[in-house]
């Protein structure tokens, strides 16, 4: 029989432990261990109660959230911990830092204990919890069943409800009280997947490509860890990546990674020119399109697929203007931004990688692209990073 995964909150306030432990609780995935008060009571009872997952605050007293990552580390504990702190809305910094020191994600607690805005942050904290948890149940136990179950409950792009799966165009409207026929009358169609070009109708493959765009969202910043550091600094081609990321934490990150890569890592700006050696992060409150004449161009329109920047929007002017030319990667997160402009790419020319299930901490925007068919490949991290290193190279042939 699967258990639930197994959670220690170490946290310093009592009204936050009480309060998360309940709406926790309520899932019966979840079960809480413990509590500690501070770091030094946390790191006990990650000795005694062996948790399957570590919620983490930062700001606490006698030992704080860095200081118990740091020691995490040294005694080489194997638990994965997710920051859960109103500090990681304040100090982009403190969170890059918590990352780099092995905390597998993050979430904003928020700063009152406003019952919407606390059950909206432990919705978010609930996905990860299954995600992340499940996940180390797995590698721990050696059931591979638990993978089944390292899945949000929650659409990330909409935290006011569960995932619906298996959901019909019936049952839809019985809730709605509206008739099929009915969304026609109001201008609601089906969002149409347009198939995979036949490969032979598809525009020849430009290599080395102009252009590597990559999207990515949970898990994104530890994975990209693993890539970008590694790639030479004779790399011949542009990266541009999408990583879902609130405003001011993408500058964060972006120095974070130019001071342990080989390239130039930077958060982009409007109008930056797009050169080899370069790695360009959108900004967390900007939609990241390439202009004619390889430029950045920010807007800040609407949000697409719930988010802001959208890797759709990227991958479609990507596809748009470099055309065959272009290299669309989509990688570790949870929902489908990107998947369906991908397609641009694969359409256009363009070579398009999916992250490997096995590598992903959540397949959902790369299996997405999968499912649509429009992945020529599917590799591992080791195989995205292979990719880079060929193209350094000259040998940019990936089949």
């Amino acid at each position: 029989m699967m258990g639930p995964v197994n959670v220690l909150i170490c946290d310093d306030s009592a009204l936050i432990r009480k309060a998360v432990s309940q709406i926790l609780g309520e899932c019966r995935l979840v079960t809480i261990v413990g509590t500690a008060i501070n770091g030094r009571f946390g790191l006990q009872k990650i000795d005694a109660l062996k948790p399957d997952l570590v919620l983490l605050d930062i700001e606490m007293p006698e030992m704080n959230g860095i200081e118990v990552l740091k020691e995490v580390r040294l005694r080489k504990i194997d638990v994965p911990i997710i920051v859960f702190s109103s500090l990681a809305r304040r100090g982009a910094r403190i969170t890059m830092e918590a990352l780099a020191l092995g905390a597998v994600d993050y979430v904003f607690k928020p700063s009152g204990i406003d019952s919407a805005a606390l059950k909206k942050s432990v919705r978010q904290l609930l996905n990860q919890i299954l995600i992340y948890g499940y996940r180390y149940k797995a590698a721990k136990t050696g059931n591979s069943e638990y993978l089944k179950l390292a899945q949000p409950i929650y659409d990330e792009e909409n935290f006011s409800g569960f995932r619906k799966k298996n959901s019909d165009a019936s049952s839809a409207s019985k809730k709605l009280s509206i008739k099929p026929k009915d969304l026609q009358a109001l201008g609601i169609r089906k969002k149409v997947i347009p198939p995979p070009l036949p490969p032979s109708e598809r525009p020849p493959r430009i290599e080395p490509p102009r252009l590597i765009a990559i999207g990515i969202s949970t898990g994104g910043p530890n994975a990209l860890r693993k890539i970008i550091p590694f790639i030479p600094g004779d790399m011949p081609v542009p990266i541009v990546i999408v990583q879902h990321m609130p405003e001011g934490f993408t500058a964060e990150f972006a120095k974070s990674l130019n001071e342990i890569s080989n390239l130039t890592v930077k958060e982009a700006a409007d109008g930056d020119e797009i050169l080899p050696g370069m790695v360009f992060i959108a900004p967390g409150d900007a939609h990241v399109k390439i202009q004619s004449g390889m430029r950045i161009r920010l807007e800040r329109s609407e949000p697409v697929n719930g988010h802001r920047p959208s890797v759709d929007v990227l991958f479609e002017s990507a596809a748009r203007v470099c055309g065959a030319a272009v290299t669309g990667i989509i990688m570790t997160g949870m929902g489908r931004d990107g998947a369906l402009k991908l397609g641009d790419i694969y359409n256009s020319g363009g070579l398009t990688i999916a992250q490997s299930k096995e590598s992903c901490v959540i397949f959902g925007m790369p299996g997405t692209a999968v499912e649509y068919g429009y992945a020529d490949v599917v590799y591992s991290l080791e195989e995205i990073l292979k990719y880079f290193k060929n193209l350094c190279k000259g040998t940019e042939d990936v089949f």
